[in-house]
């Protein structure tokens, strides 16, 4: 399955899952420019903390407020640096 095509600025409120909802180890998607598979390191009523693709073979961390966090399906872009702690 492709990457989310929307744009951040185009989800509807309703679309948008609040932060303190995701839990660790969750696969998301996160939009840094452009939608990266990444799993939820940890999240608080500000920010999710997502380890993502950043290349194609290296991963960082970052934090991602919740309009720039989409869940993601065990069938999106699996990848073993993420899938694995």
């Amino acid at each position: 399955m492709p990457a989310p095509t929307i744009s951040p600025a185009d989800r509807k409120a309703p679309e948008v899952r609040p932060s303190i909802s995701y839990e660790r180890d969750q696969k998301v998607w996160v939009f840094q420019r452009r939608w990266l598979p990444g799993a939820v390191e940890a999240a608080s009523t500000g920010s999710v903390r997502v380890r993502h693709l950043v290349g194609a073979s290296a991963t960082g961390v970052d934090d991602f407020i919740a309009d720039r966090v989409m869940h993601r399906t065990a069938e999106e872009a699996i990848d073993p640096q993420l899938e694995t702690a």
